[in-house]
């Protein structure tokens, strides 16, 4: 038996992480579409992917793997769209810098590169720079526009066979018991039911369920430690104090599981029945 922290080798990295990036594209367009400042927000965008290319390059002749590998720059990508998107627009432009690096260094060839990591490259780096930040100023609620534009890309990840349905399924089901959980125990509950859905419409959770949980490398490997993972995520994200939904909470959320992971393979490959799920 592999040791829980083994990961299956990466197969066809190039032509997995483009479909990605093609997925990413629905949401990441209509956050750039609905930016207070679209023009602040697209040169983020070019600073954030020359970073990462600067750095992923930078990585690769400290392992020895130089010249540049397309594929490897390739998977390096999504993760500066992912930290991109999830840090405030606000945030000062060194933040941006310092959880790139985070990410891809730490994150990332720490662990061996492209699939290997114990935690999500992206959730980490955002991890060392929210906590530096002063807490964000109340804004206007995301347009749903938004949000649903992450839930396409996410069903055309699902489609695409990119990652399984399980996480992102109890991921979005288990953010719900809260609400529901609260909503039965008001004396008003029947007009409060309307409301246990309100999480269904926030982009950072459909974000968090369908592009980063669902990422097999950090996340389980049995198909029921699949389910508890997602579950995990999603009802630490509603119920962490970083406040429920919002990028800070989702990142706590995804890194507590992504530790927790190899934990619950372990113990569920003992069940009878229990095989191991390749990504």
């Amino acid at each position: 038996m592999k040791p829980p922290l083994t990961r299956p080798p990466p197969r066809g990295i190039g032509t997995r992480e483009g479909l990605f990036l093609l997925a990413l594209l629905p949401g990441l367009g209509a956050s750039l579409w609905m930016a207070p400042a679209t023009g602040d927000a697209l040169l983020r965008l070019g600073l954030a992917l020359g970073l990462a290319l600067a750095i992923e390059g930078l990585a690769q002749r400290c392992r020895g793997l130089a010249p540049l590998r397309i594929d490897e720059a390739l998977a390096a990508l999504p993760i500066a769209l992912l930290v991109l998107v999830l840090l405030p627009a606000t945030a000062p432009l060194w933040s941006l810098g310092l959880a790139l690096a985070v990410a891809l260094l730490l994150g990332r060839h720490a662990y061996g590169g492209h699939g290997q990591s114990l935690f999500h490259p992206a959730a980490l780096g955002l991890a060392a720079v929210l906590g530096l930040l002063p807490p964000p100023a109340a804004s206007a609620e995301p347009p749903q526009a938004v949000a649903l534009a992450w839930a396409a890309g996410g069903l055309l990840l699902l489609a695409l066979r990119l990652r399984d349905g399980r996480v992102p399924l109890a991921v979005l089901a288990a953010a719900l018991l809260p609400g529901l959980g609260a909503a039965l125990l008001s004396a008003d509950g029947g007009r409060d039911l309307f409301d246990v859905f309100d999480p269904l419409t926030q982009p950072t959770l459909l974000l968090l369920a369908f592009f980063l949980a669902s990422d097999p490398a950090s996340g389980c490997l049995t198909p029921r430690g699949r389910w508890l993972f997602g579950a995990g995520v999603g009802l630490l994200a509603m119920l962490l104090p970083a406040g429920a939904g919002s990028p800070a909470a989702a990142v706590s959320a995804l890194l507590l599981m992504n530790a927790a992971a190899p934990l619950l393979d372990a113990v569920l490959r003992r069940r009878p029945g229990a095989v191991p799920l390749l990504p």
